[in-house]
């Protein structure tokens, strides 16, 4: 099943920075998202601890986070998401491995329904971006990128978009560049009629209105760096990705320069 590795560049006790691997591991790993979310329904998993691994290892559980999933460290600094019968879904930020109080607690757009709350999360210096997917009164699936300073609690919405019918409209991969910009992807997930031409990539800096450019249509996950952008491409529509399923063949693509990225990033 596809889960929540995240690669950073981290504080290690014992051997300093390093290239490390993020994710969770759970007692019961998620359903297939319902309806047409392109991810999985962590909201349905259960006993999550939060994990990492250096590139030489060996895997370690993360000192003091508690129960989580969908992790990202930059640094010093964790921010994941919990999920919980009794509650709403949060993303904590804390420091990696220390046992210390949160240093920010928060949650996304008001909640009712399947599949919903964070279902990405970045972090970079002491900015958060976290995807929150939700219903609104529609049956597709709608997509807020917020970005929340960890140091004065302000949040932002740079971007959000709507499903409609029997399409989810999903931002995805949202991704820091080292000049604090953001970068994302949009897709369509569930019957592409709904969106037609909005397959997208999006890019955001401080200061600045986001930029959108035209990306491919068969689109389904995104990643980028300065130099190069890497798309999942030519898949069966989400959530079929199944190797039984028929389509479910797919091609990382990397397109070098990267779109958006000024020259000199």
């Amino acid at each position: 099943m596809p889960f929540d590795a995240s690669v950073a560049r981290a504080y290690v006790p014992g051997k300093g920075h390093a290239d490390v691997l993020v994710y969770s591991r759970c007692r019961r790993e998620p359903d297939t998202a319902g309806g047409i979310a392109p991810e999985r329904d962590w909201t349905t998993s259960r006993g999550c601890t939060l994990r990492m691994t250096p590139f030489d290892g060996p895997e370690q559980l993360i000192t003091g986070a508690g129960a989580g999933v969908l992790p990202s460290v930059a640094g010093t600094t964790l921010a994941y998401a919990r999920f919980s019968a009794q509650r709403a879904p949060q993303v904590i930020v804390r420091r990696l491995n220390r046992t210390a109080a949160p240093l920010r607690t928060f949650g996304g757009p008001s909640l009712a329904g399947h599949a919903q709350g964070p279902a990405a999360i970045a972090v970079f210096a002491n900015h958060v971006a976290v995807t929150w997917r939700y219903d609104h009164g529609n049956e597709g699936q709608n997509s807020r990128l917020l970005v929340v300073d960890v140091k004065t609690g302000r949040r932002m919405t740079v971007r959000e978009v709507n499903g409609g019918a029997l399409t989810g409209h999903a931002i995805v991969g949202a991704s820091w560049l080292s000049d604090q910009s953001l970068q994302w992807g949009e897709i369509c997930a569930g019957d592409p009629g709904g969106c037609p031409g909005h397959s997208r990539y999006g890019r955001w800096a401080p200061g600045h209105k986001y930029r959108l450019a035209a990306a491919p249509t068969d689109m389904r996950a995104y990643a980028t760096t300065a130099t190069a952008t890497w798309t999942l491409r030519g898949c069966a529509s989400p959530p079929a990705f199944s190797p039984n399923e028929p389509g479910a063949r797919c091609d990382l693509v990397e397109q070098s320069p990267a779109p958006l990225v000024p020259v000199g990033t």
